[in-house]
């Protein structure tokens, strides 16, 4: 199977997420998977790149996840409450998530 085949994606590990840490833990997972991109990667980059238009960026991506709900019920793959447990539950884990990260936030800053 060829690379233009794959879409490889990757996270930014939660240890890296301060601006001068971005771009080198990219590199990291880059030689760690021995490749020379990542498709996944981009919308964290280019928040990085470009924090004035990170809140567009992220905008942009809630309207593409939108957008991808809607044409599963274009192409009538599946039914809209499938569509809407579906948002119901990622809307819930990322508040589960972001409620984590503002409770481990002021706990690392303190033993840092």
């Amino acid at each position: 199977m060829k690379r233009e085949e794959l879409w490889i994606t990757s996270k930014l590990w939660n240890n890296a997420h301060a601006p001068e840490a971005v771009a080198p833990a990219l590199e990291k997972t880059l030689a760690d998977l021995q490749l020379d991109h990542l498709d996944g990667y981009l919308a964290v980059m280019l928040a990085h790149w470009h924090p004035r238009q990170a809140a567009w960026i992220h905008g942009g991506a809630a309207a593409v996840i939108l957008l991808i709900g809607l044409s599963r019920l274009y192409l009538r793959v599946h039914y809209p409450s499938d569509i809407a447990a579906g948002y119901a539950v990622g809307g819930l884990w990322l508040l589960l998530c972001l409620q984590a990260l503002q409770r481990l936030r002021p706990a690392r800053s303190a033993a840092d």
